[in-house]
């Protein structure tokens, strides 16, 4: 997973639309608010069972946020 980049405009227009904060969505997946910022800001990949549960949480296909 490490060369894989996740789509963070994606990521970041889902998760507000959702009206989850980074907080509130990386508590739900199991990681502090500032992972999700990093993911958001692409600074870091996400594991795969968080990839899963981000997607999941907000409504978005499997594999939907990788690019």
């Amino acid at each position: 997973m490490a060369q894989d980049r996740i789509n963070r405009k994606l990521l970041r227009l889902a998760r507000s639309h959702a009206g989850l904060s980074q907080n509130k969505l990386g508590a739900m997946c199991g990681v502090c608010r500032s992972a999700v910022c990093q993911y958001e800001s692409g600074c870091r990949t996400p594991r795969v069972e968080v990839l899963r549960c981000m997607e999941d949480l907000l409504g978005l296909p499997i594999g939907s946020l990788l690019k």
